[in-house]
């Protein structure tokens, strides 16, 4: 009767501890999503506001951003520091579509992990882009930290 009794308290502890443990990694998780998040969201609005002058805007944005401008005649000029390929044109082509079927001016593009915003000025067009992988490699990674 003793041994059942310290069992079933033994076993009452290690659920309430078990069930702390998971809240508090849920918390953790959660609050660095939402910060993450809310950095990247303030790095692209910086980067929208300041599109006409990127040298300044390069400074307070960390993670890495491309620019499209896209004047009256179609032509594309792309520039920023990225470790995308934005000399290729059917990957520009491809993103371009994209964000105009999306008919928004701001999201996310899933399949690149790539948040933009469009900008409309003076027979101008710019599509900037912030690259987001970084934070998604570093929610995994503490999730798999968490875990285990």
């Amino acid at each position: 009767m003793l041994k059942k009794l310290r069992l079933r308290f033994i076993g009452i502890n290690m659920a309430i501890v078990t069930g702390m443990l998971l809240i508090i990694f849920g918390l953790v998780f959660h609050f660095t999503q939402t910060d993450l998040e809310n950095k990247s969201n303030g790095m692209l609005q910086t980067l929208t506001q300041n599109v006409r002058d990127l040298n300044n805007a390069g400074r307070n944005i960390q993670l890495p951003y491309f620019v499209l401008q896209i004047n009256t005649w179609g032509e594309v000029i792309a520039t920023g520091n990225t470790h995308y390929d934005i000399s290729d044109p059917d990957f520009i082509q491809e993103l371009i579509q994209y964000v105009y079927t999306e008919d928004r001016v701001t999201g996310f593009l899933e399949k690149y992990d790539l948040k933009y915003s469009i900008v409309s000025g003076l027979g101008v067009q710019k599509l900037c882009f912030l690259d987001v992988s970084s934070q998604k490699i570093a929610l995994n990674s503490l999730l798999q930290t968490s875990f285990f």
